[in-house]
């Protein structure tokens, strides 16, 4: 149990948003150690990844883009190998005609 001081409830509120902003403080640089930008240029953390990190950002998205290329190109190419595979297989079986009935002169 907490002991019970005498200062006001306005206080002990100050008290714990500096304690609350210090311990976010100090986790924010056991993250990131990297030296904070005073103007926090850029806000958005893609942009701060692709500026702070350029060369890992650039192998991303080569990877990115020969993931998609690939994706694009392998699939209408897997449906024609696939379509003429058919089309060999049907081509291959030899149909035998039925004979065609004489007709009966009855």
């Amino acid at each position: 149990m907490t002991p019970i001081t005498k200062a006001s409830l306005t206080e002990q509120r100050q008290a714990l948003r500096q304690k609350l902003l210090e311990q976010r403080l100090l986790i924010a640089r056991q993250l990131d150690p990297a030296p904070k930008i005073t103007n926090r240029y850029p806000r958005s953390m893609t942009m701060r990844f692709l500026t702070r990190r350029p060369a890992l950002a650039a192998k991303v998205l080569a990877e990115c883009a020969a993931l998609a290329v690939s994706a694009r190109l392998f699939g209408p190419l897997n449906t024609a190998w696939t379509l003429t595979r058919i089309i060999r297989s049907i081509s291959s079986t030899k149909q035998t005609k039925l004979p065609v009935p004489k007709k009966s002169d009855n």
